[in-house]
This record gives C-alpha cells, sequence and structure tokens, in this order.
C-alpha cells in the first residue's frame, strides 16, 4: 500500500465522520450564541443590510450562505401560477423567513463550503501527510465546537492551509487564499508580513490583499472605523471585568507572539527553528494562557505549526510515513467518534409547558411567538443615541457610533420576520430573548419590565 492510497482512504474516511458529526450537532451551539448572528448575517446581507458580525468580518461564508437562500427564493418564485410585483415580495417574504425561523440550512452551506475547500486542499496536497494531520487536528476534541460551528473558523484554517501550500510551490494564488482566510477570520492577519516578506513583489502582492480582501467583505472596509470601534470595546470592556493581575501578562503575550510570527518571516523555510518558536508559543498559549487569551486567537499559528511537522514528516519519516498516518487517522476517528457534548440541542430545549412566557437565548430553531418582546425592544432600538446612553448609564452621551453601533437592531430583524409569518397555535405563549451585554436584558429585567406592565409576573430564578 503506498503513501498516496493511505492518505486517499483515511483522508476521506475521516471526511465521512466530520459529516457524521457535523449533522449530528447541526442543532447544537457549540461554541456561542454568537453562531446565531453569524448564520443570520446571510439572511441580513439578501435584505441589502449590513451583516451584523461586519467586525469579524466573515467573507465568502456570508456570500456563499445569501446565494443559497436566493436559489431557494428563485425556486419558489417561479412556482408562483401569478408573476406580480406583489407575489415576487411575499415569496421573497416567506423565503426569508422559512431560513430565519430555521437557521440549519443556512449552516448546512457552510458545511458545503468547507467540503468543497477541504477537497481542493487534498487535490493540492494528495503527495503529503499535511492534510491528514490538519484535519487530524481541527477535528479533535479540543478544536470540534469551532470545526462543527456555525462560525467560519474551520473555513478560515482551510484557506490558510491552502495558502501555504500555493506559497511553497510560489503560486501567485496563495495571497488570494490568505486574504480569503483573512476575510473569514480577522485573527489571520497577524499572518502577513509571512506572506509579504521576503518576496519580489511585495507591493504587488499587498495590493491583491487589500483587493480581494476589500472585495471579498465589504461591508468591513466601508465601516472600518466602525468595526475598529467594536473591536477595541470588546477588549478594553474585557480588560475593565477581568483580573487585572493577568491583563499584563495578556498583553505581553500578545506582543511577543505577534512579532515572533513577523520574526519568522526573515528565516529560512528548511530550518528547524521556524517549528521550534511556533511551538513553544503553541505550549504557552495551551497551558498558560488559554484562561485569558481565547485559543481561537491561536489558530493561524498553529496551522503554521502542522505545515512545519508535515514537512518535518515528510522529509525525514518518508519509509515510516504509511504507518504514521494510519495511527494519526485512526486516533481522529476515534475522537470523533467518542466525542461527546453536554450541550442540549436547540430543538430540544424544554420550556416551561405551565408558564406563559418563555425566557431563552436565540435559538437556531424558533417557533414561539415575539409580539410582547418586539413591543419593547422596537420601542428601545430606535430611542436615538441609545446604545452609548445605555453603555454609559448616561442621557448625555458621546454621540459618535451611537446609531452604527446599535447592532440589536439587525439582530432583532430575524423575529421580526418570525412573528410576522409563523403560525402559532397557542399565541399566549411569548418568548423573551435574554442577554447580558448590549440592549439585551436578562431573565430579572424581563420579569420586571412584565409586572410592571400588569402582566401575568413570572419567577425570577
Amino acid at each position: 500500500m503506498n503513501n498516496k492510497v493511505v492518505i486517499y482512504a483515511f483522508g476521506f474516511l475521516i471526511l465521512f465522520f466530520y459529516s457524521f458529526q457535523f449533522f449530528s450537532y447541526l442543532y447544537f451551539i457549540l461554541d456561542t450564541r454568537d453562531e446565531i448572528g453569524y448564520l443570520s448575517d446571510s439572511l441580513l446581507l439578501l435584505e441589502g443590510m449590513r451583516p451584523s458580525f461586519s467586525h469579524s468580518p466573515s467573507g465568502l461564508s456570508t456570500w456563499f450562505g445569501s446565494i443559497f437562500v436566493l436559489f431557494n427564493f428563485i425556486f419558489n418564485f417561479f412556482n408562483e401560477l401569478e408573476f406580480t410585483i406583489f407575489n415576487l415580495f411575499n415569496v421573497f417574504d416567506k423565503t426569508l423567513f422559512f431560513h430565519y425561523q430555521n437557521l440549519s440550512y443556512i449552516k448546512i452551506s457552510l458545511y458545503l463550503l468547507n467540503i468543497f475547500f477541504l477537497i481542493y486542499f487534498f487535490k493540492e496536497n494528495k503527495n503529503s501527510s499535511f492534510f491528514i494531520i490538519f484535519l487530524m487536528t481541527q477535528l479533535s476534541p479540543y478544536l470540534l465546537d469551532l470545526s462543527l460551528s456555525g462560525k467560519p473558523y474551520f473555513l478560515s484554517q482551510i484557506f490558510l492551509a491552502i495558502s501555504l501550500i500555493l506559497r511553497n510551490k510560489k503560486n501567485n494564488n496563495s495571497i488570494i487564499f490568505f486574504a480569503l482566510s483573512v476575510s473569514e477570520r480577522l485573527e489571520n492577519f497577524v499572518l502577513l508580513p509571512f506572506f509579504i516578506i521576503n518576496n519580489n513583489q511585495k507591493i504587488k502582492k499587498l495590493i491583491n490583499f487589500i483587493l480581494v480582501f476589500a472585495a471579498v467583505s465589504p461591508w468591513f472596509t466601508i465601516a472600518f472605523i466602525q468595526n475598529l470601534k467594536v473591536l477595541v470595546t470588546w477588549i478594553l470592556y474585557n480588560q475593565e471585568q477581568g483580573e487585572n493581575n493577568f491583563q499584563n501578562f495578556k498583553y505581553f503575550f500578545i506582543i511577543v507572539y505577534i512579532f515572533s510570527l513577523i520574526f519568522i518571516s526573515f528565516i529560512s523555510q528548511k530550518k528547524i527553528l521556524d517549528f521550534a518558536i511556533f511551538f513553544v508559543l503553541l505550549i504557552i498559549s495551551v497551558n498558560y494562557f488559554t484562561n485569558y487569551i481565547p485559543f481561537r486567537w491561536t489558530l493561524p499559528s498553529l496551522t503554521l505549526v502542522l505545515f512545519y511537522i508535515s514537512n518535518y514528516i515528510d522529509v525525514n519519516f518518508y519509509n515510516i510515513k504509511k504507518y504514521l498516518l494510519i495511527i494519526l487517522s485512526f486516533l481522529s476517528i476515534f475522537f470523533l467518534i467518542t466525542y461527546k457534548n453536554i450541550s442540549i440541542s436547540d430543538k430540544e430545549f424544554t420550556n416551561n409547558s405551565n408558564s406563559n412566557y418563555i425566557f431563552e437565548p436565540m435559538k437556531i430553531y424558533e417557533t414561539a411567538s415575539f409580539d410582547l418582546f418586539l413591543k419593547h425592544q422596537e420601542k428601545i432600538t430606535k430611542i436615538t443615541n441609545i446604545k452609548n446612553i445605555n453603555y454609559f448609564k448616561s442621557d448625555k452621551a458621546p454621540l459618535a457610533f451611537g446609531e452604527s453601533g446599535n447592532l440589536e437592531r439587525l439582530f432583532f430583524r430575524r423575529y421580526e420576520f418570525i412573528n410576522r409569518y409563523q403560525e402559532i397555535d397557542n399565541k399566549n405563549k411569548q418568548k423573551f430573548i435574554i442577554g447580558e451585554s448590549g440592549l439585551f436584558l436578562n431573565k430579572s429585567e424581563w420579569c420586571n419590565l412584565i409586572y410592571l406592565n400588569g402582566l401575568k409576573p413570572c419567577q425570577k430564578n
């Protein structure tokens, strides 16, 4: 059995189990509830509105989700008996409602995008162990929450892996795939010097990167200052809420991490020092800083480490490579089979049937009525400068970014469609979206509001 057959067989076997796990956890939120926003952004884009997570920025995956829904709309419209403007708008509304209510179909579109580029990844790398090692790591229990998520973490690393392979082949398309990876997850930007420095066409590559990134994620570049404000506010907010004893260590690590990535660009690829530096950084991040530094920030360096590891294996352990690949592949499959998560599926989430009020976070699949929720939230979110007033706890809050920063208006668009078109047997079942930040209210605050409006009170615990 030659190496190519081994990679073919076990690569596709791992993909099969990835697919099995993805659909098994289709209605699970394994990472954070931000996944709902990422998936809904494809529908906002199709409406001609700015994606709510434009600061992230989530590029090609958002476009593809929109195209996926657009084809669904075209199919639905041509099934109409009468082609009128009213029917056109009505079918468009019903199509958006269908996907707003059940975001799993847009999540499946992300899966299809992942599979397509994984196949391209395999095609470009079929004579190396990088493909297997990459999948083994990304689909391990430690990272599987991100890989199965509706966020484009996995896709961004696939793009980055492809760009590294093409860079090794001196293929000019390398910078395009790198721009695609950054357009999905902004933290990949730290590797830009790696693709620019020591290149005879630095300016041209930089321009190509900017053009591709701007074309794929125009919502980030058009509102560049607003998006920077969101990122900076998030960092400063976490600094204020965090433990001060660790803040200096956190920022020190980030500075060391970024400068190490720049330094690596000046080192010859043939030196094993490349791998050593990143391996040390990875060990530090995993063992000491994961509670204070989101591990997802270090994913770009992890992919780069894996690339160097695969090169080292291919060159130095060629004769035992196929046996190593078999072992690694079986370990990956074992991880996938045994992986379990304590999360409850959004379809299995049970509500108190004796209560008229449901207090839950956003869900992938929504079935309740949102009459009272929208009545309150639409009134609040339309107040001038409400985001700054709420954040600074003052009517004299600064005006800057007060309107553009009102992301909750974009989040609530989904519930306007759901409440307008869904058929509900029990209209008395009112759902309230709970949260702990922005313009969201927690359960206790909702209960107080319900009580003050003369409605039946609810339990606050």
